[in-house]
């Protein structure tokens, strides 16, 4: 009984951070008013530093970062952009 009455309040928790969830992530998306390529872009401004300093530091070549720099619509993926 009380293993039934752990996993329902664990489910209740849970459940109620994934609500949270898709609101703030609403939220957040509908203020975005610059693409990736742009912030990216910004960013390395910014910190002062050069478009080579910032692919070599990601771990990135120079062909890609070029690809994600000049073409609009080309989506990197995840793990590209995460670097």
């Amino acid at each position: 009984m009380l293993s039934n009455l752990n996993a329902n309040q664990r489910k209740n928790d849970v459940s109620g951070h994934i609500s949270d969830i898709p609101q703030a992530l609403a939220e957040q998306l509908c203020n975005l008013s610059e693409s990736f390529t742009p912030m990216l872009l910004r960013l390395i401004q910014e910190r002062g530093m050069t478009e080579v300093e910032c692919y070599k530091k990601a771990h990135i070549n120079r062909r890609q970062f070029s690809r994600i720099r000049r073409d609009p619509s080309y989506h990197p993926r995840k793990t590209t952009i995460i670097a």
